[in-house]
């Protein structure tokens, strides 16, 4: 065998038997980043005691620190290469005679893994049409002091205690352009909002009415809101009749109205909210309405802006530009699917009109594009490979020794009770926020023996449609129409599908495709041991369940094994390993999907192993992957 350091040729080091190289799959990226590391068991590093060896060794440090490259190398007899690393001067010690050292990637390995969490600055490399969306935007109500008890009391005179519901207007006006109205006598039952939009308007109904009650001398009583719809003319056109509540006589109850209404109001049109009070006796001679500030009421009006231009970056650039430059240009990106996705990156400053810089770390930014896609990230030679997680999981992988000791053990690391998925930044402190189907939405499991949560919810970067409308809009708002003005989502990040022209808006609004049903059907086939995924609750637009109740789950990837090898191979073997590896068991052939591994140099040339095995019928289906960038809506 033949040493080479740097470009020269030196005796063996001392503690190279021992040698053990070891290289594990990064948690986080799914993929091999290090690759090349190397120690020596129980004394931790090899020696260079050939003086020439030495001097190389000094110098390289003398000049460069611990940021010095100097190459090491182990070939055959063949000129095969056996080992292939770096110095690593950032550990090893001289005692005068010899100069110890360990051994790490090369090739900008260490400079990315070192700085994968920086932050890089993002220049915007196109721009795209947002298309407007239609939304919610609010006029408030209140129950008030002066205004919100409704009583009377009449010694041995009939009361009717049906009466409009006492609301004072918070809010008067919205962009809606739809007007709230007071309460200014409950026993005229007048309007709470009038349509002077010019046009018929969507309004959404919704409150929470909190109220003590007390009732004496009737009997049987029931209260029950009514939402009233009136045309210009007094025409009554719409009637909805909501939950009644039962009534107890002669004592205070405490009860609460909850009103969830979307109805169609024309021009010059309005509103009416009246608690209609129904009973079996006449004898009621006192009732009390006690209202609490505790309750609300807003009037959402569908509103639609003009869309607008947003400066941003394909995710595809922006994985590029960080990578060149975390790895100080020795890594260049691959990605066929991100080259296909349809994918931006922008943040709140961009989308409301201005241009500006995008900061983001390359861990922030694939940990989420990673939860969307289900994708991995490894290092192959010079480059950063980032493609679909299944794609690897097709191979055969060399086949190991027949002699191979192999132990299986029950696989239970990818089995949970729970999954949510969605994205975790979605409020918009507005009415819209009711609307969105990007938010979290949790599953419960067909597992019932292991507690555990499987987290696919985004939490650097926001898909929320609705988020992205009201932000955007702002740019029409005079108060925060220039880049002076800070809001509070100018340097939040959004990822926005498109057909890199144009925003893709479908019938629920922007970025369908990261949905929670959508992120759990690419990750079904890893998920696929789970059983089966059923729908628990959903944060946000909570009447829109995002997917069928029940998925049903793909065939999956793995079996329900994992396993241990310990194979008597070559170091060739270990170096040509990627991530698949196959053994022979009985009349057929088992893949495993390698986890981490480590070979030992000496005389049992002992490679050991652990990894998932595989299924043999899964196939990875590249189509899941919408490149054609059709809009499939909510499934």
């Amino acid at each position: 065998m033949r040493f080479i350091l740097g470009n020269n040729e030196v005796i063996q080091p001392s503690g190279m038997a021992d040698l053990t190289m070891e290289k594990i799959r990064d948690k986080k990226l799914f993929g091999f980043i290090r690759k090349e590391m190397a120690y020596v068991k129980d004394i931790g590093e090899v020696g260079f005691y050939q003086q020439q060896a030495i001097d190389i060794l000094q110098n390289a440090y003398d000049s460069k620190g611990i940021d010095a490259e100097l190459d090491f190398a182990v070939e055959d007899d063949e000129g095969n290469t056996l080992f292939s690393s770096e110095i690593d001067f950032s550990n090893f010690r001289e005692d005068g005679r010899n100069f110890f050292a360990n051994f790490r990637d090369k090739n900008g390995v260490i400079e990315f893994d070192s700085q994968r969490t920086v932050n890089v600055a993002l220049n915007q490399t196109s721009s795209i049409f947002i298309p407007s969306q239609r939304i919610f935007t609010g006029i408030s109500h209140q129950f008030e002091d002066a205004s919100r008890i409704v009583e009377l009391s009449k010694n041995g005179v009939f009361l009717d205690a049906s009466h409009t519901f006492p609301l004072k207007v918070k809010v008067k006006d919205s962009i809606g352009k739809g007007t709230g109205l007071s309460i200014t006598d409950p026993y005229k039952q007048e309007p709470i909002w009038l349509n002077t939009a010019g046009e018929t308007k969507i309004v959404r109904v919704g409150a929470k009415l909190d109220c003590n009650i007390r009732i004496d001398s009737f009997a049987n009583v029931v209260a029950t809101p009514v939402l009233r719809v009136f045309d210009q003319g007094n025409t009554k056109i719409i009637e909805r009749t909501l939950a009644p509540l039962p009534i107890v006589t002669n004592t205070v109850m405490s009860k609460s109205f909850n009103i969830d209404e979307t109805v169609s109001v024309p021009i010059l049109g309005y509103i009416q909210l009246v608690l209609n009070v129904s009973y079996s006796s006449t004898s009621g001679s006192y009732y009390k309405f006690e209202y609490l500030t505790s309750s609300f009421l807003s009037i959402e009006e569908d509103v639609q802006i003009q869309g607008s231009d947003c400066r941003c970056i394909p995710v595809y650039d922006a994985f590029s530009q960080i990578v060149n430059t975390i790895s100080q240009g020795k890594l260049e990106l691959s990605s066929s699917h991100l080259q296909k996705s349809g994918w931006i990156l922008t943040s709140g400053l961009n989308l409301r009109g201005e241009s500006a810089v995008i900061n983001t770390s390359f861990d922030q930014l694939f940990e989420d594009i990673q939860k969307l896609e289900c994708l991995k990230a490894a290092i192959d030679g010079n480059k950063l490979i980032i493609e679909p997680y299944g794609k690897m999981l097709s191979s055969i992988g060399m086949q190991i020794s027949n002699e191979s000791l192999i132990n299986k053990m029950p696989f239970t690391d990818l089995l949970y009770n729970e999954i949510k998925a969605g994205c975790s930044n979605w409020k918009s402190d507005t009415p819209s926020g009711n609307e969105e189907v990007n938010a979290i939405a949790t599953y419960t499991t067909g597992i019932k023996k292991i507690k555990q949560s499987c987290d696919l919810v985004l939490k650097n970067i926001s898909t929320s449609s609705r988020l992205i409308e009201v932000t955007r809009r702002m740019q029409y708002n005079q108060e925060t129409s220039n880049a002076k003005t800070d809001t509070k989502n100018d340097n939040t990040l959004f990822l926005i599908d498109s057909d890199s022209k144009s925003a893709i808006v479908g019938p629920y609004g922007l970025n369908e495709l990261a949905s929670p049903y959508e992120i759990l059907k690419k990750w079904s086939y890893v998920l696929a041991n789970n059983l089966s995924l059923s729908f628990s609750t959903q944060e946000g637009n909570t009447n829109i369940v995002p997917g069928s109740d029940l998925i049903q789950l793909k065939e999956g990837a793995f079996t329900n094994r994992m396993v241990i090898i310990e194979a008597p191979e070559h170091a060739s073997t270990y170096i040509n390993t990627e991530d698949v590896i196959s053994f022979v068991e009985g009349d057929s052939l088992q893949r495993v999907l390698v986890t981490e591994m480590s070979y030992r140099w000496g005389g049992d040339n002992k490679l050991i192993i652990h990894g998932y095995i595989l299924n043999d019928n899964f196939k990875f289906i590249d189509s899941d992957y919408n490149y054609s960038r059709k809009v499939r809506g909510i499934l």
